[in-house]
């Protein structure tokens, strides 16, 4: 991954609202970024339906398309996750150095960790097994 002074590290508060979310949450979130423009991402765009579903976190997609881009691909791929348009705004905003690129954010908002996403196994190193968070200390959430 490349090295970006933008990037939020661990620990770090995350600008959640600058995606129309709140602080805090019932479950860690897992934000994941793509460009449309990006011929990697929209390979990866069908396999992220997976994550909206099978695991014990919350899934935001961000993309840099419209909300009506947004709205289509929801609908053709049957996406049950929540959908972010940041079509006007810079992905560095997010920390976001490049796409697909993903942040755990646990309950308090706060960057666990962050990773550029090559493949959907990618996501394992945020210690996803099964149904389960695992956090650094190994206990689950």
């Amino acid at each position: 991954m490349h090295n970006n002074l933008n990037e939020f590290r661990k620990g770090q508060l995350y600008p959640l609202n600058l995606l129309g979310l709140t602080v805090e949450a019932q479950q860690y979130r897992i934000v994941c970024a793509v460009s449309l423009n990006c011929g990697h991402c929209l390979q990866l765009l069908p396999q992220f339906k997976l994550l909206g579903s099978n695991f014990n976190f919350q899934f935001v997609l961000v993309t840099d398309g419209t909300e009506e881009e947004n709205k289509i691909i929801k609908e053709q791929l049957g996406f049950n996750f929540h959908m972010v348009s940041f079509a006007h705004h810079n992905f560095s905003d997010l920390g976001i150095s490049l796409t697909p690129q993903a942040y755990l954010i646990d309950l308090q908002g706060n960057v666990v960790h962050n990773k550029e996403i090559r493949q959907i196994d990618d996501f394992e190193i945020f210690g996803l097994k099964g149904s389960e968070i695992i956090d650094d200390a190994g206990s689950s959430s």
